[in-house]
């Protein structure tokens, strides 16, 4: 997300949208081929944290051609012809098993133009590893391998705890609505801050980003989102909405005294997140400066890593570009 955040088409911000499906855990259907889809395609990110934080699996068999047919079968992929479409399969054991030949689910996905990313979760020069690299090159695709094993260290930044304290202040910003008074939304958002939390600085400080992101909205629950993607409809709902479904700031006011507070805090929110971007920046040059000096010895390759390098070879194909 933050990646795509910064990518531009003829000055256009793009829409983000992911799906999440889990395959080869033998607590999931035989019948479905051990596949099971967790969201369709989403903007809600923070609904996809929290299903990604709460994966488990506990063994089975990994067909990976039913896996990617059933989501090329299973979701409404875009028509358009500059719509970027990628998929991801990641997996430990051989590309080729299951009653369907990835090269069928793979030909099925090209017409659909999307492209399917391989990601082998062990080391590359394994004999299993080639039918992962056979087809992401089927596919057209980037194929990637990472050591599943492999445990990040964070490197403390003088600029660690100042994102952290912002991050907590920008989740003050948020003026939350709706027929629960936006409590299950708001829930969703601390259960993500909380899933990133346990990855250490590195997931506070990108969870943080993420935040400050032009495709980070949550105008369905937050009255400041709300107000700046519809003025008009947002101002007739404040009129027509009861005490609970309202947060306190703005519960007993009028609809103009609302507004005032609500731009307050969307002025507030912008200033915070200035100051994240900020310090996330002066973050990123301090990790590459400590990277070039660990004795030009290269940092073992991971699924963030992989994950970058493919939506940066494949956002060329589009013509997209970041600054």
């Amino acid at each position: 997300m933050n990646e795509l955040s910064i990518y531009r088409l003829n000055v256009k911000a793009p829409i983000l949208e992911v799906a999440l499906y889990e395959y080869g855990n033998k607590g999931i259907s035989k019948w479905s081929g051990y596949v099971k889809q967790l969201s369709p395609f989403t903007a809600d990110l923070d609904r996809l944290s929290s299903l990604l934080f709460a994966l488990r699996t506990n063994g089975g068999e990994e067909y990976c051609g039913v896996a990617i047919n059933t989501a090329i079968e299973g979701l409404t992929w875009s028509k358009r012809k500059d719509a970027l479409k990628l998929m991801y399969i990641a997996g430990n054991e051989p590309f080729n098993q299951g009653p369907l030949p990835y090269g069928v689910a793979i030909q099925s996905a090209k017409t659909k133009g999307v492209v399917v990313n391989t990601i082998y979760c062990g080391d590359t020069n394994h004999v299993e590893a080639q039918s992962w690299i056979h087809g992401a090159q089927m596919a057209l695709g980037s194929y990637m391998s990472i050591d599943q094993n492999h445990r990040l260290v964070d490197v403390t930044t003088p600029y660690d705890q100042d994102i952290k304290r912002l991050g907590a202040a920008l989740n003050q910003t948020y003026l939350p609505f709706g027929a629960d008074g936006g409590k299950s939304a708001m829930k969703k958002q601390a259960d993500a801050d909380a899933g990133s939390l346990m990855m250490g600085m590195r997931g506070t400080v990108s969870r943080a980003k993420a935040k400050t992101s032009n495709l980070y909205k949550n105008e369905s629950w937050d009255l400041v989102d709300a107000l700046e993607a519809s003025p008009e409809q947002t101002m007739t709902a404040l009129g027509s909405m009861s005490g609970p479904m309202l947060p306190e700031a703005v519960r007993s006011m009028p609809a103009a005294e609302a507004k005032k507070v609500i731009q307050r805090k969307g002025v507030e929110r912008k200033n915070i997140q200035r100051e994240i971007k900020s310090l996330a920046k002066k973050r990123e040059k301090f990790l590459a400066t400590k990277a070039t000096s660990m004795n030009g010895k290269e940092a073992p390759n991971t699924l963030n890593k992989a994950f970058l390098e493919s939506i940066r070879k494949a956002a060329k194909t589009k013509g997209l570009s970041a600054p």
